[in-house]
């Protein structure tokens, strides 16, 4: 017969149950009881050491992988091996069964009458993880042994569907009959049995026979020939179903068939174990499991393989019913194996550390031994390595706010005794808690503890765990001063035994009482798995007079155990709810300062992916408004003003306790009501409904948009996003959401519709002209075109085929991007551009630019598909492009490494070259883009590193792959030629590594008239210090020889100064080394455009040793403060007079001096940019004109000011008589009509309250703009 065809899953990480048989019958029955059998996953990468035989299934809803163990080998060793590779080769694994058979231990007198067939299921018991190895013991006097430790618990998960199980059971019976009549109708064969088979079928209670410990068996295979008199007397059960018993299993190497044996080892162990076996102990710390078992034989000599087969199916047939107890969701949220298992090693290394370091100071206080001893036998978590994780991620300046809150303040002045710090989950409780700590321990003489609880580490979920380690703090801080934890461990036979819960409570409460002044920190309350008993005892802590100094600080959700508890016993005033307003606070200073850090966000064209994040923003509660008032569901769409809330906050009243009005800034600083769902619970409910599943939202947002816009036209040809507050949402958006809500037919037809109506598409089109103002518009660069150009930048394929199926012109032209084919190329719409090729679009058109072809637009944007596909319809590639001299160098420029290894492949010469473009080759424009793999992949292939371009330039100037380049051969003898040019552009980014290259490769430092002189000039100006002290000092280089680097060089002693950072250290370095800074010099017009860099220190420096660059030429020093908002050197230059050859400048002409060509002086670029406290300074200083105008507008300060929305630098200009107040620009616009256009309503009513004049002419236009702003 042939074999099955077995379904493959699409990756190996979509098994997250891993099971594991030892023996074949057991990997059979697991086989057997599976729901859907799988082929071997696609994808699969075996670790090299992975010999496992693999089954791959389903159960359920779980994808299962049953590994099994090299056939005959078993125990400890072999497990272990097999678990290790399994999780080697299948990382995704979460949760682990170990799936057999085994020996039982009855006890029928002790209510352990387990039988052949029985399931037994390993359970912790709070003191053990449900496994103890049985042959990890040491020797003890009187031949006695005694076992070392207990293995760790299983997954939680397990755990949790371990008690729901047990809970059913209590209520119905189990499926395991269920399951094995299903397995043997399927599977026919296993239900026949044989003297080789006996089956996989229960034998008969005839056949299951328990004799006493110390009879032997007797000859033979089965116990036939035994003496009835030794068997012992069970009760007959009323069926042969089997029963399932929880408790501990022992493990080990010995396979255990002696009754006697088998007594002994129990009472050595003292545990009450229930059943052996010999794979568990090598799995559990390796492969996190739960171990089932079913009963065999018991242990004995008696022994026999009879009951194995229905043994294996039994404990199969119960493992499969468990799974329908685990839910997936929360196996995906448990901690792979291989992470709980690299946490485990981690948690060993940091374990030996310490005990190696407290053993030194242990022993040096001659109490090693003792001290040890009571370590070893608290056996605590470590919460500390919470708190430091939470360190990291606290902000500085963050959490002041609960430091500062009355309540708060209360509870460490020993006002309160307990206090609750509740929240919502996420909302920072545990860095706050971080924070409490370093605050407190600020002041000495307190003890301060502490505990976090987490749900990923079961060690710290349990009240046990907490009290074990602030037992342990307490004993490592030498605060037991009365040795109460030693004494106690005496009580407990030197550790033999472990303390109960109630011990360590007792021991903890006791070492605490003595002492004046105990604050502890308890993290997560409700994350613990034994709430009940963390309630006990810090109950316990709030009602002993003995424990009154003790101040206890706890975190935790709002949740019903906690609100019905704690408000009740510590009293309303001392439970403090996390303050959100201040927590908003807290996160616009993180994410402020990491944007401030983060170069990234310094260019204004933002990134697609952030510029989709944006436009997730809540909406505003105008803007909600609207949206209740379209009703989209309606036949045509409709909005309605008369459907408008009376008043906005009336959706708080039809939407209590889902929503709530934040105030925020935004973008222009102005307080607006934004529309937040009240809690994440609120959202994740949402997410379950059919209705915001993304296609249907994004339908009915862009039925709403469509409605709203083509209604709010009806009664006005003029639009306001003041009267119609969705309109910019709406019309910016639009093509958004249309690009997923355009697979329904219905609204791909509304949309063609809707855009081949001439009045509507016109008017939306302006909407978004208008609208392109904003700094986070997507479509800065959108196209006044026809509706195929729109629909094409959107990717709205389906429309786009229907408007060209309406005889739209694919190839016809429009402003932006040249045609509809251009514009889907340059956004990466690459469905749309398979449609418009389909329909005739010529590959090699034009953009605006003669010398911008497609293919030029694809590699310049880095669309690795579109460009493949360009090149396989024919495109060609442009020799002559606008910006470089081919697609190879756009690519390679704009560091799209995936379109050059594209164009690499389809062998473009990365050495061609260009006659117009802005690099000579590939290599060029990868070097000074500073796009290191893609030069290495360049040299690889061949290109020159020594290529020349048209200014006599090679790549070595592109000094941020300096070290690169040198490695491939290139040549310093091309160094010489255009350096000024050059070098000042392109090797301001060298660092002192590149200084020590140089100083490495050339020989003679002091040469004259060298190309290394050249170099290391142009370098001082880019490094810091270090690297000055490198390339002047540690080189001994003669600074006075003729032609050598002069430190008195004009060149090097500018740059180095405008370059270096902060502080006036590298001035001093030069002045030390005998530098007299020269006056004048030609390089004073390269050296002015940097100006705007320079920070205080530098400027004060230069002015004070006489540089009269500063002076000379447009950039007057004043103006670059006002431009740069730098407070503090406008104060110094105020006030200094530096007297080089005489006076710098005459104080009054730096004041009002505009830069020749275009009128600009330091007043007016200080009210363009807001910057009032220069605008101050100025005002103050006499000789400044308050009404000079730029020469290209003819525009005030004061009309800059108001146009902008500077509202403190208007009011501080509205102080000054000898203001103009209505001078008008070169447009006959006056500072009131700017204010107005723009809806600066404050500063229009301070102008007119200051008399500014309405009724000008123009004012019509004046108001008229106002209105149509809102």
């Amino acid at each position: 017969m042939a074999p099955r065809s077995l379904m493959s899953l699409d990756s190996p990480d979509a098994y997250t149950v891993g099971w594991i048989a030892a023996l074949p019958i057991e990997r059979a029955a697991a086989k057997a009881i599976l729901d859907e059998e799988h082929a071997e996953p696609n994808g699969l990468i075996r670790h090299p050491s992975d010999t496992n035989v693999y089954t791959w299934g389903r159960i359920g809803e779980h994808n299962v992988v049953i590994a099994s163990l090299a056939a005959g080998i078993y125990g400890l060793t072999s497990a272990a091996t097999t678990a290790s590779s399994l999780s080697a080769s299948l990382p995704s694994i979460r949760i682990g069964l170990l799936v057999g058979i085994g020996g039982a231990i009855p006890r029928p007198d002790d209510d352990r009458d387990i039988r052949l067939g029985d399931v037994v299921v390993s359970q912790p018991d709070g003191t053990t993880g449900g496994v103890c190895q049985y042959d990890l013991v040491k020797a003890k006097p009187g031949d006695r042994r005694e076992r070392k430790g207990f293995l760790a618990m299983p997954p939680t998960v397990l755990l949790k569907a371990l008690s729901s199980i047990q809970a059913d059971h209590e209520i119905e019976d189990s499926k395991i009959p269920d399951i094995l009549q299903d397995m043997l109708q399927a599977n026919p064969k296993m239900a026949k049995r044989s003297k080789q088979s006996p089956g996989y079928v229960h034998q008969g209670a005839d056949n299951d026979r328990l004799f006493q410990f110390s009879y032997e068996h007797v000859s033979g295979n089965n116990c036939g020939s035994c003496e009835a008199d030794e068997e012992v007397q069970r009760d007959p059960r009323d069926s042969t179903d089997p029963e399932i018993h929880y408790g501990i299993i022992a493990s080990g190497n010995t396979l255990v068939k002696d009754g006697i044996a088998r007594d002994r080892i129990v009472a050595d162990v003292g545990e009450d174990c229930i059943c052996f076996e010999m794979e568990a102990a090598g799995l559990i710390n390796h492969f996190p499991c739960l171990v089932v078992r079913g009963i065999c034989d018991y242990a004995d000599s008696h022994k026999n393989d009879r009951w194995q087969r229905y043994a294996s199916a039994t404990a199969a047939a119960y493992a499969k019913e468990l799974l329908a107890y685990v839910l997936t969701s929360e196996v995906q949220e448990s901690r792979r194996v291989v992470e709980i298992l690299k946490s485990v090693e981690q948690k060993t290394e940091d374990t030996h550390k310490t005990a190696i370091e407290m053993k030194a100071t242990l022993e040096s206080q001659g109490r090693a031994s003792l001290r040890k001893g009571v370590l070893k036998w608290l056996a605590a978590p470590d919460s500390s390595t919470n708190a430091n994780h939470a360190r990291k991620l606290r902000h500085e300046g963050t959490g002041s706010w609960l430091l500062e809150n009355a309540k708060f303040k209360d509870w460490t002045l020993g006002l309160h005794k307990h206090l609750w710090l509740c929240g919502i989950p996420g909302c920072g409780k545990t860095v706050l808690s971080t924070i409490v700590l370093d605050h407190l321990s600020r002041d000495d003489g307190q003890i301060i503890l502490s505990f976090f609880f987490t749900f990923s580490e079961p060690e710290k979920q349990t009240a046990d765990g907490m009290l074990r380690s602030i037992a342990f703090q307490l004993y490592q801080g030498g605060f037991d001063s009365h040795g109460q934890l030693e004494n106690s461990l005496e009580v407990h036979k030197d550790g033999e035994t472990k303390p109960t819960t109630d011990t360590l409570q007792d021991v903890v409460c006791r070492i605490l009482a003595p002492h004046r002044r105990v604050f502890v920190i308890l993290d997560a309350l409700d994350e613990s798995t034994n709430r009940s008993r963390v309630l006990t005892w810090i109950h316990h802590l709030f009602c002993s007079p003995e424990l009154g100094h003790v101040q206890v600080l706890y975190t935790s959700r709002e949740e019903a155990d906690f609100i019905q508890f704690l408000p009740g016993l510590i009293g309303a005033e001392c439970v403090l709810n996390m303050d959100q307003k201040a927590v908003d606070i807290d996160i616009v200073s993180y994410v402020t300062a990491k944007l401030r850090c983060d170069l990234r966000f310094t260019d204004k064209n933002l990134s697609q992916d952030l510029i989709e994040q944006i436009r997730e923003k809540p909406l505003t509660l105008q803007e909600a408004v609207e949206v209740i008032a379209t009703d989209f569901e309606e036949e045509p769409p409709r909005f309605s003003i008369d459907c408008r809330l009376f008043r906005e906050t009336d959706i708080l009243r039809h939407c209590p306790n889902l929503v709530s009005v934040v105030e925020v800034k935004n973008a222009w600083s102005r307080t607006v009501q934004e529309l937040h769902l009240a809690h994440f619970s609120v959202k994740e409910y949402l997410l379950l409904q059919i209705s915001f599943e993304q296609t249907n939202a994004c339908i009915a947002i862009t039925r709403t948009f469509l409605a709203y816009l083509r209604d709010i036209w009806h009664d006005t040809e003029c639009v306001s996003g003041y009267e119609f507050p969705l309109a910019p949402c709406a019309a910016r958006e639009l093509l958004s959401f249309a690009k997923v809500a355009e697979s329904s037919a219905k609204i791909s037809s509304e949309l063609v519709a809707s855009l081949g109506e001439k009045k509507f598409f016109n008017r939306w089109r302006s909407l978004v002209h208008h609208e392109k103002t904003t700094r986070w518009d997507w479509f800065q660069d959108l196209p006044w075109g026809p509706s195929l150009h729109y629909a094409s930048i959107g990717g709205l394929t389906a429309v786009a085929k229907s408007i060209i199926e309406n005889g739209a012109d694919v190839n016809a032209r429009s402003y932006a991007f040249g045609n509809a084919f251009q514009a889907a190329v340059t956004h990466g719409q690459l469905d749309t551009v398979k449609l418009l090729l389909d329909n005739n679009a010529d590959t090699n058109t034009q953009g605006r630019s003669e010398s911008f072809s497609a293919l030029h637009y694809a590699c310049e944007n880095g669309h690795v598909g579109i460009a493949e596909l360009l090149l396989e319809r024919g495109a060609k590639f442009k020799r002559r492009g606008l910006s470089y001299a081919d697609a190879l160098r756009s690519a390679s420029a704009n560091g799209h490494i995936g379109v050059v290894q594209l164009l690499l492949e389809k062998r473009q010469n990365p050495a061609i070259r260009g006659a117009a473009g802005e690099y000579n080759s590939a290599l060029q424009a990868a070097s000074f883009g500073g796009h290191e793999d893609i030069a290495k992949m360049l040299l690889d292939v061949g290109a020159n590193a020594n290529a020349r371009d048209e200014a006599n330039v090679t790549p070595l100037y592109a000094a941020v792959i300096f070290r690169l380049l040198v490695a491939y051969g290139a040549d310093l003898s091309t160094l010489v030629d255009d350096y000024e040019l050059r070098l000042n552009e392109r090797c301001e980014r060298c660092d002192s590594v590149g200084v020590e290259i140089l100083l490495d490769l050339v020989a003679d430092v002091n040469s004259r008239s060298s190309e290394f002189d050249i170099i290391l000039q142009t370098t001082a100006s880019s490094v810091a210090e270090g690297a000055l002290r490198v390339s002047l000092v540690d080189a001994d280089t003669n600074f006075s020889a003729h032609g050598g680097v002069d430190t008195n060089d004009v060149y090097a002693v500018q740059r180095a100064i405008v370059w270096m950072s902060g502080g006036e250290q590298p001035v001093e370095v030069l002045i030390k080394l005998g530098a007299a800074i020269s006056n004048g010099g030609t390089y004073d017009a390269k050296f002015r455009p940097v100006l705007p860099r320079m920070s205080f220190a530098p400027i004060a420096a230069l002015v004070q040793l006489g540089h009269e660059a500063l002076a000379s030429g447009s950039m007057d020093p004043r103006l670059v403060a006002s431009y740069e908002g730098l407070r503090n050197i406008v104060m110094w230059l105020l006030r200094k007079r530096c007297e080089t050859r005489g006076p710098l400048l005459e104080e009054r002409s730096l004041i009002s001096k505009s830069t020749p060509g275009d009128g600009w002086t330091p007043l007016l670029m200080a009210c363009e940019r807001g910057l009032a406290g220069v605008v101050s300074l100025l005002i103050e200083r006499p000789g400044v004109d308050l009404n000079s105008r730029d020469f290209q507008n003819g525009q005030t300060g004061l009309s800059f000011a108001a146009e902008y929305g500077h509202q403190e630098i208007v009011e501080r200009l509205l102080l000054e008589a000898r203001l103009d107040l209505d001078l008008p620009d070169r447009a006959a616009r006056t500072a009131l009509f700017h204010a107005a256009r723009k809806g600066h309503d404050a500063i229009v009513e301070a102008l007119l309250g200051r008399g500014s004049a309405a009724n000008i002419p123009d004012s019509f236009f004046r108001f008229h703009s106002a209105l149509s702003s809102g």
